[in-house]
């Protein structure tokens, strides 16, 4: 976690606010948190009007360096259908810039919310295949990390960037991911 975010510390509880689809201040900020599930049940976006940008997450990918932007997908509350929802809010807002976890400002958001939604669909009927074929997890594990690593580098990462990718957002974590997935939500897609 250090290296990836540095220090982290806690903060005092009465500095902290539970919201969700709801608007709250910010020193002089006016800031609407927006419900954006999909990633996770429990997450929110941040949309600051003021300045049309988006605190959006996960929700909007993981992007490190030149690389692509690419969806994390670890277990246990991936839903495709809430994340693809969660996108149309985001784009919705119309935001000049969508700011991420995993690492800063994207300036393009309709192009790279565009890329997440392609990838998202993409690498969940990769996933989807494997298990139609049959393999288990163990055996999906080691295909999937070269699948990944083959997009990762195709879409400009160094192999340094490579390597960071797999510490932000683990490919075996994606796999536990969208298994789950689909046995949970789609079981007719899959076998048992």
């Amino acid at each position: 976690m250090s290296f990836l975010w540095g220090a982290t510390e806690p903060i005092p509880k009465d500095r902290v606010i539970a919201v969700t689809d709801s608007d709250f201040r910010l020193g002089h900020l006016l800031v609407k948190a927006i419900s954006t599930p999909g990633h996770a049940s429990h997450h929110n976006a941040y949309w600051i009007e003021r300045e049309k940008a988006v605190f959006a997450g996960d929700i909007a990918g993981v992007k490190i360096g030149a690389g692509p932007i690419i969806p994390p997908f670890p277990p246990p509350e991936i839903n495709l259908e809430l994340w693809r929802a969660s996108l149309e809010k985001i784009r919705a807002l119309k935001p000049a810039s969508i700011y991420i976890t995993h690492f800063g400002e994207m300036k393009d958001p309709p192009a790279s919310l565009d890329e997440l939604e392609r990838r998202l669909g993409n690498w969940a009927d990769w996933m989807k295949q494997r298990m139609r074929e049959g393999k288990s997890e163990e055996e999906i594990r080691p295909e999937f990390q070269r699948f990944a690593e083959a997009e990762l580098r195709t879409g400009g990462a160094s192999e340094e960037g490579v390597k960071t990718y797999e510490l932000a957002d683990p490919a075996s974590m994606s796999v536990a991911g969208l298994i789950r997935y689909w046995r949970k939500h789609h079981p007719e897609e899959v076998p048992a």
